[in-house]
């Protein structure tokens, strides 16, 4: 059986004869055989996901690796205003025995001292 492709102005005797396109782009259209026969599936409805490929774990992969680095970014903010709020503790508690410790000193001597965080 033979069959004849039609392109631009030009008649083919094989569709190994017509010319390659390097891109799709909107508004193109592939020839798909499917089980139910030959369709026209417009560029703009092909869907490509997870389900509808071969390389689907590897996507599925990257958004696992993604997902964890978003969990650790987290943990790591998490963990450093913890650490924000204890140095600020200490140091409130530092500030404060200096203070009381200046206070007492001051009180036995006639000179005035001042402490600033």
């Amino acid at each position: 059986m033979s069959y004849t492709a039609i392109g631009k102005n030009k008649v083919y005797a094989s569709i190994e004869d017509l010319p390659e396109n390097q891109a799709l782009t909107n508004g193109d259209r592939l020839l798909v055989q499917t089980e139910e026969g030959t369709v026209l599936v417009d560029y703009e409805n092909i869907k490509i996901d997870t389900e509808h490929t071969n390389f689907g774990d590897k996507i599925q992969a990257v958004i696992e690796f993604t997902n964890n680095v978003d969990n650790y970014l987290n943990q790591f903010q998490s963990t450093l205003d913890t650490l924000k709020s204890d140095v600020k503790k200490l140091w409130d508690e530092v500030y404060a025995l200096k203070t009381t410790a200046a206070d007492s000193s001051s009180s036995s001597s006639t000179g005035t001292s001042t402490l600033s965080p």
